[in-house]
C-alpha cells in the first residue's frame, strides 16, 4: 500500500493490457462510480483498487481531468482533492470594513450557496438559491503579531486531545474553551484581544447575531509527518468560524466549493500572513496540504451566548423549520447520535430529497444499520453518481465485493 501516483498506476495498467483488452473493457462504463468526464474502464479500476485501495481508485476516476495528480502520501487516506481553480477575481465582491473600533480592512466575500443542483431538482421546480458566504479579511493580523504568535507557538506544547467532542486530532493548542480564555497562557493572552476585539464584532454584524460569543479557540500546527488533511466538513458545533491562516501558501490549506465535486473546490486566496476566512456553519470546507507546508492557523469558534450556557445548538430548529436541508442533515445527525433511528431517518430524507449529498451518503449508512439494503443501495449511487467522491468509494467497494 505504498504511495502510488494515478499517473503511474495508469503506467502499468496500459502496459499490461493489450489494445484488444482495452477496447472490449472501455465498453465497460459504470456511471454511478464517476461523472462521464471522469470515467475509466471498470475492470481497469477494480484492479487497480486491489493494489492501492481507495485512494488509489479515486485517484486513477480524476485523472483524466487534466489537473495534476496527486501523490497519495499529501493525502493520506482522504480522496477528497480541492482540484478547481479560485474563482475570476470579478466574481468576489470587494470593499473596506470595520473590524475593532476604528480600523479598516479590505474584505473579499463571494457566495457559494446553490442550495442543490439543478439536475437534483424536481422537473417542475425552479433550484433555489441559499446564500452561503465566505469572507477573506485581508490583514487582520499585523506582520508583528504574526511573528511574535509563531515564536509563542514554537514554545507551547501541543496536544492532539481537544476539550470539545471532535474528530480531528491535529496537534494543537487551546486557547480558549466554552468562552474561558487561559489568561495565564502567553499564546492566550497574544490572540485574545485580535478575536475579541477585531474578529467578534465583525462576526457579529455579518452573521447577524449580536449574543455571539467565542465558544473555543484553536492553534493548530501540522508538520509533515503528521497528519496533512480533513475531509470536507461542516462546523457543526459553532454558529460561525474564522480561520487565521499565519503560514498560507498557494493551493494548499483550507478549501471550500460550490459543491463536492472535486472539480468545484478551490482552495481559499489567503494572500498574506494574517489573513482571515470567516464563515457560517453550513458551509462546508477542508483542508489538504501540500508536501513540505507546515501550517499554522488559529480557528475561532462562535455561537449564541445562549447555546454557550446550555451548551446547545437550538438555530438548527429554527432553521430546519424554514426548509433549510443543511439543518435537516444535522438534525438527522443528532438523532442518530441519541439512537432515535425513526427521527433520524425522517431528517435525513428530507434533506437528501433536497438534493443534499451528505444525507444521502448518510442515509446507506443508516439503512444498512437497519438492514434494508436496497434502500441502501439507492441512496448511495444517488450520492455517488452527484460526484461524491466518499460515496463513490463505498460503491466501489460494493461493487466489488459483488465481484462486478
Amino acid at each position: 500500500k505504498g504511495a502510488v501516483s494515478a499517473s503511474s498506476c495508469e503506467d502499468r495498467e496500459r502496459r499490461s493490457m493489450s489494445k484488444e483488452v482495452r477496447h472490449e473493457h472501455s465498453e465497460r462504463r459504470c456511471p454511478q462510480l464517476v461523472r462521464s468526464s471522469h470515467r475509466c474502464a471498470e475492470s481497469r479500476l477494480v484492479r487497480a483498487k486491489t493494489r492501492v485501495g481507495a485512494l488509489g481508485l479515486l485517484l486513477l476516476a480524476t485523472a483524466h481531468s487534466g489537473h495534476r495528480p496527486w501523490h497519495a502520501a499529501s493525502v493520506q487516506s482522504y480522496p477528497l482533492l480541492a482540484r478547481g481553480t479560485p474563482p475570476h477575481p470579478s466574481a468576489w465582491n470587494s470593499r473596506h470594513v470595520a473590524v475593532g473600533s476604528s480600523e479598516m480592512v479590505l474584505e473579499d466575500s463571494i457566495d457559494l450557496g446553490l442550495r442543490e443542483e439543478e439536475e437534483q431538482q424536481p422537473e417542475n421546480q425552479e433550484p433555489e438559491k441559499k446564500r452561503k458566504t465566505l469572507r477573506v479579511l485581508r490583514d487582520v493580523v499585523a506582520p508583528s503579531e504574526v511573528d511574535e504568535i509563531l515564536r509563542l507557538a514554537r514554545q507551547a506544547p501541543l496536544a492532539t486531545r481537544e476539550t470539545a467532542a471532535n474528530p480531528v486530532l491535529t496537534p494543537c493548542q487551546v486557547l480558549a474553551d466554552d468562552g474561558v480564555w487561559d489568561k495565564e497562557g502567553r499564546l492566550a493572552r497574544a490572540v485574545l484581544p485580535i478575536v475579541e476585539e477585531r474578529l467578534l464584532p465583525y462576526m457579529r454584524s455579518e452573521l447577524d447575531c449580536p449574543s455571539l460569543v467565542v465558544t473555543q479557540v484553536l492553534l493548530r500546527g501540522y508538520k509533515p509527518d503528521q497528519r496533512r488533511a480533513h475531509k470536507l466538513h461542516f462546523d457543526h458545533n459553532a454558529l460561525g468560524t474564522a480561520i487565521i491562516d499565519l503560514t498560507p501558501k498557494a493551493s494548499s490549506g483550507l478549501f471550500v466549493g460550490f459543491g463536492v465535486d472535486a472539480t468545484s473546490q478551490f482552495f481559499v486566496p489567503f494572500d498574506s500572513p494574517g489573513d482571515v476566512a470567516v464563515h457560517s456553519w453550513d458551509l462546508p470546507h477542508g483542508v489538504r496540504l501540500l508536501d513540505g507546508h507546515s501550517r499554522v492557523s488559529i480557528i475561532v469558534w462562535a455561537k449564541p451566548l445562549a447555546d454557550v450556557e446550555k451548551d446547545t445548538t437550538d438555530w438548527y430548529m429554527e432553521d430546519a423549520s424554514s426548509g433549510d436541508p443543511d439543518a435537516e442533515y444535522r438534525l438527522g445527525l443528532q438523532a442518530e447520535e441519541n439512537g432515535d433511528d425513526s427521527e433520524a431517518q425522517a431528517r435525513l430524507l428530507l434533506a437528501a430529497r433536497s438534493g443534499h449529498v451528505f444525507a444521502m451518503q448518510r442515509l446507506h449508512t443508516l439503512f444498512s444499520k437497519l438492514g434494508e439494503c436496497a434502500a441502501a443501495r439507492q441512496w448511495l449511487e444517488k450520492a455517488a453518481s452527484a460526484s461524491f467522491s466518499v460515496a463513490q468509494v463505498e460503491l466501489a467497494d460494493a461493487l466489488q465485493h459483488n465481484g462486478d
